[in-house]
């Protein structure tokens, strides 16, 4: 887990779990139902720091959309008096320590009130024309280059689409039997998590919706693949 500074939202964790919190409330979830879905971040969790990182994140989540629970500020005071997830912190040093500490202390004093006006939830418009879809392959023929691209996955979130275009062999034919040739281009990724230090993976591009609408003439669907 990344952890970039002692800001309430600066680490991976905490990011993950402030924006869980409003994706959910965003989609109509009431509070007990925004909380059973939380436990995927409960494997992130490993000790005091994590726990407090986690708490802390939430609870700011929770005050911006006004369902904070008396509960959860008590915990974040209960971290706050006993200091067990900010041995870490001074491990570090005694500046992040002391810079944690007394954030933790103005969040405190922050979410001890109601929030006067909380966030309403969001509607995000849905793209219901998508341009291309899972398995399309494609011809980007622009002025100083061709390239060939493999659709393999359509993204929406928050309101914004994406395309993820997994980059093919530069050939560009423009049959699909030719695409069926083709190979995709990649790099190895280090991963600590296979035996062999890495896995291979594809070069891929995740191209905006409104922004290739502005091009689309420059792009021709060849075929779909499965």
């Amino acid at each position: 887990m990344s952890v970039d500074g002692t800001g309430i939202l600066e680490s991976d964790l905490a990011y993950g779990v402030y924006n869980k919190v409003l994706d959910l409330f965003d989609s109509g979830l009431d509070y007990s139902d925004i909380e059973s879905s939380l436990d995927e971040f409960e494997e992130w969790v490993d000790d005091e720091f994590d726990r407090d990182i986690y708490l802390t994140a939430k609870a700011q989540a929770y005050w911006e959309i006004g369902l904070l629970p008396n509960t959860l500020i008590k915990q974040i005071k209960s971290a706050i008096d006993d200091e067990k997830g900010m041995e870490e912190w001074k491990d570090c040093s005694e500046k992040d320590y002391q810079e944690r500490k007394e954030l933790l202390k103005a969040f405190f004093t922050q979410i001890s009130s109601p929030n006067k006006t909380p966030r309403a939830r969001k509607v995000y418009k849905k793209i219901d024309n998508k341009l291309f879809e899972v398995g399309d392959c494609l011809l980007l023929n622009f002025s100083r280059a061709k390239f060939k691209g493999l659709v393999i996955d359509v993204s929406e979130y928050r309101g914004v689409c994406e395309y993820h275009v997994a980059v093919v062999t530069p050939e560009t034919n423009e049959s699909i039997e030719e695409f069926r040739k083709g190979y995709l281009i990649g790099h190895k990724i280090l991963s600590t998590l296979h035996d062999g230090g890495f896995v291979y993976g594809a070069s891929v591009v995740k191209i905006n919706h409104e922004i290739i609408k502005e091009v689309q003439e420059n792009i021709k669907v060849v075929g779909n693949l499965d």
